[in-house]
């Protein structure tokens, strides 16, 4: 169940130039704001999951997921520091705290609502930094998003439908 941005793929390798100002708007510095906020927040949740799902495929999704949101986060980090800004910050324990409550298929279910709600939020944010943002940086970021959280969509849709209930994990 793959994922991750294939190795080589189109806009992976460049680090932004330090020094560089900021080439874009307003649009493409929200989107890096809001992306960089929410993914503190999954990444959390992904390693929550990683260690204490009872199924196996689920366990390997959060930890591919979370993969791909630390490189996103890192991306973000590099653009910021690039115009000179500071990196993204956030506070692990509030966000899997509901989590840590939750144990066997509630606590997958769980994951798999929330990676889903974060990918469809991703998709959305990324179609309209592509529509009005400017900055090419920026955007090659967002189209990576758009494809990543697809990907990802794709991958949950395959978990939840290797079981019988609706919810595809089971009571």
């Amino acid at each position: 169940m793959i994922i991750a941005q294939p190795a080589g793929a189109p806009g992976v390798a460049a680090r932004p130039r330090l020094g560089v100002r900021p080439d874009g708007n307003a649009a493409d510095q929200q989107y890096l704001e809001e992306a960089a906020a929410a993914l503190g927040p999954i990444m959390a949740a992904c390693e929550a999951g990683a260690a204490r799902s009872p199924r196996p495929d689920v366990r390997v999704l959060v930890r591919e997921a979370r993969g791909v949101h630390a490189a996103q986060l890192s991306a973000i980090a590099d653009i910021l520091h690039a115009q000179g800004r500071p990196g993204p910050s956030y506070v692990r324990a509030r966000e899997v705290a509901d989590l840590a409550r939750l144990t066997g298929a509630a606590l997958d279910r769980a994951l798999v609502e929330r990676l889903t709600a974060h990918a469809h939020a991703s998709i959305a944010a990324a179609r309209t930094e592509l529509v009005v943002g400017a900055s090419p940086s920026v955007r090659m970021l967002a189209e990576r998003a758009l494809h990543a959280g697809d990907r990802l969509l794709a991958a949950l849709e395959r978990i939840s439908s290797e079981t019988d209930h609706p919810s595809g994990l089971g009571e």
